[in-house]
């Protein structure tokens, strides 16, 4: 589980670390980088960080997640979810996607 793990919103200081997560998730799940970072900086750019997103970070200080409620067309908003878990604890994955969600749906 999450137990070794603590979510905190991210700040302005974290922007590499976090594009550096989106990378390393493109090439798991897509074998190629689909991000970049003016993209992350227009999604930073359209949120209130400390209620809208969430890093989870791991008891080595290490960024291993990373989630947003991000704005979707005029009246929507989309969840999206980086992780870095399932690498070191299959359900770790898992239950970070659930908080996440649970958190998105108090929003």
């Amino acid at each position: 589980m999450l137990e070794k793990y603590f979510l905190r919103p991210p700040t302005p200081q974290d922007r590499q670390a976090v594009f550096d997560l989106q990378i390393r998730c493109d090439f798991r799940d897509a074998g190629f980088a689909d991000s970049d970072i003016e993209d992350l900086d227009y999604d930073w750019g359209r949120i209130n960080l400390a209620r809208d997103a969430w890093l989870a970070i791991n008891g080595k200080g290490e960024l291993k997640g990373y989630a947003a409620v991000l704005p979707w067309y005029e009246h929507g908003c989309r969840l999206v979810i980086y992780d870095d878990l399932c690498c070191l604890n299959p359900c770790a994955t898992l239950t970070f996607r659930c908080i996440i969600f649970y958190k998105f749906n108090q929003t």
